[in-house]
């Protein structure tokens, strides 16, 4: 077994034990919010992206907002159905509702990650 391959075992591994964890604290967190659609694909891919419940209140907001913006304006550029403004209100209204969908989700983990006292995340 390779360097790689225990790695992403162990880190596996530890998605496991998080998830028992979660389970223990009483935490009836929805799958969606503990471990989030896009983040169980990265972690099949291998990427070893840290679930946002164990993130800062402001790396997730960047994190979520971008993802929200990005979308909305290919959202706009590919749903005819959708009217889309002229570039400065495009890129501004997905802006705004980047900066509002962002803070609203960081906000939830946050207070998720405080009512359930959870450690870092290099402790699991």
């Amino acid at each position: 077994m390779t360097n790689e391959e225990a790695s992403v075992e162990d880190f596996n591994s530890k998605i496991a034990r998080m998830r028992k964890d979660l389970a223990a604290r009483g935490g009836s967190l929805s799958l969606s919010l503990a471990a989030p659609p896009l983040w169980r694909i990265a972690w099949r891919l291998g990427l070893k992206w840290t679930p946002p419940l164990f993130r800062s209140f402001w790396v997730n907001a960047l994190a979520f907002g971008s993802v929200w913006a990005v979308v909305w304006l290919i959202a706009w550029m590919y749903l005819r159905f959708l009217p889309m403004p002229d570039g400065v209100a495009a890129v501004g209204s997905a802006f705004f509702g980047g900066l509002i969908f962002s803070v609203v989700t960081a906000g939830v983990a946050d207070v998720h990650r405080k009512r359930l006292q959870l450690p870092p995340w290099r402790r699991y």
